[in-house]
């Protein structure tokens, strides 16, 4: 247990109780062989046990926990070839195996973005960010960080881009520079139409990078038919593995130009893939145990289908938003742009968010921590191992917090 225990008592075959050196005690709960949880709480907090209602990280299915369970070598032959279907897994879901490469990298979402902006975009050269929403933001942050000159330009946060927006760029766009788009805003569930903008860029000789961290797995995306230059995604949203890994398709035509300098080792796009290509290794020890369940995790959404996935989710959102109305509490965004598995709720005047959510959380019922501030909302996601029955519990919750004190 480390030696921040001093000892630990067995006092039956489903419970022990550890003894901090500072004299603390916890409860821990054997969960196999030589692994165990904590279930009681000591001084540095209580572990939450209860419905995690956020998107990303998600709740975990019991099968992708057991693919994570063995421990492998990261230069064993039976994990690089774990780590090569997983590539293949993954450009199936998105439809590119004709023209893309997968490339996984250990970290969140941000870190595969990181490393596509220091991959492909030279520096100083021109990056537009079309921003919907915070996580456009966050793509301009990370390309600033890298000494990218970016151009930002604000749109409605409750309104998907329109054809007529990018034509109305148009003329101040040269040839050969990068637009970013985020396909999904998480924090909102506003889904962009992604067909439009790839068509957009290819028909004026644009690049594109697409954030594609929610939409993968929930919402269709074929990048053969998009001939989109870069998308970045996540495992621990819609494809419901652990968090842990970034996922970069990249077009195979950048990956065979000359490589430039990223200013990274971990982060080089082009190194990762010709390690992986070559040799199915990743080029430093990869998440091990997360690649397992992330595996897992793909394997379940390939046999349900992306539209088998996105009509579950969007059963329970549909749920949630017949139980806002007899709440008399007003969804962010019409259903038709919506993600199927994300609903913003627009916070009420009087409604503290905090204790909002405060008071789910001593019911068991987790949401993201914050609202979002261009639209003063809240979100809820259905992503992961929830029922209807989970929902129905939520709403429930939600009910009672919100009479019992979480209006100032």
């Amino acid at each position: 247990m480390g030696p921040a225990f001093a000892r630990l008592l067995r006092e039956s075959d489903n419970e022990w109780v550890g003894s901090a050196a500072n004299g603390s005690c916890c409860m821990f709960r054997p969960i196999g062989p030589a692994c165990l949880v904590v279930t009681g709480a000591h001084e540095r907090g209580a572990t939450f046990e209860g419905l995690m209602l956020t998107p990303g990280p998600v709740m975990l299915t019991s099968s992708v926990k057991r693919a994570m369970w063995p421990d492998v070598g990261s230069r064993d032959r039976s994990f690089e070839l774990l780590s090569r279907a997983f590539r293949e897994q993954l450009l199936a879901l998105a439809n590119g195996t004709q023209d893309y490469e997968a490339i996984p990298v250990g970290g969140s979402a941000t870190f595969a973005m990181e490393a596509a902006i220091r991959t492909l975009i030279p520096p100083r050269e021109e990056l537009l960010v079309l921003d919907n929403g915070m996580y456009a933001r966050r793509v301009a942050e990370v390309a600033e960080q890298v000494g990218i000159n970016v151009r930002h330009l604000p749109l409605d946060p409750r309104k998907p881009l329109t054809r007529s927006v990018l034509e109305e760029l148009a003329p101040n766009i040269a040839a050969g520079s990068w637009v970013a788009l985020v396909h999904c805003e998480t924090a909102t569930g506003l889904v962009n139409e992604l067909k439009e903008f790839a068509e957009f860029c290819r028909g004026r000789g644009l690049r594109s990078l697409v954030d594609g961290v929610s939409s993968l797995g929930a919402v269709p995306i074929d990048l053969d038919r998009l001939g989109i230059d870069a998308l970045v995604a996540s495992a621990n949203k819609c494809i419901e593995g652990p968090p842990g890994i970034g996922l970069a398709y990249v077009h195979k035509t950048h990956l065979a130009q000359r490589p430039k300098a990223t200013g990274s080792y971990v982060l080089d796009l082009r190194r990762q893939w010709q390690s992986l290509s070559e040799t199915d290794q990743w080029v430093v020890t990869p998440p091990t145990h997360v690649v397992q369940g992330a595996e897992s995790a793909l394997a379940s959404l390939l046999e349900e289908g992306v539209a088998g996935r996105s009509q579950r989710y969007a059963r329970l959102t549909d749920l949630i938003r017949s139980h806002l109305i007899e709440l008399r509490l007003k969804p962010t965004l019409d259903r038709s742009h919506s993600h199927p598995g994300i609903v913003a709720v627009d916070l009420p005047p009087s409604c503290d968010y905090p204790r909002l959510h405060s008071g789910l959380r001593d019911e068991g019922m987790l949401l993201y921590h914050t609202t979002d501030v261009r639209t003063r909302s809240f979100r809820i996601s259905v992503m992961g191992d929830v029922s209807s029955t989970d929902v129905q519990e939520l709403m429930s919750s939600l009910r009672r917090v919100a009479t019992n004190g979480a209006r100032s």
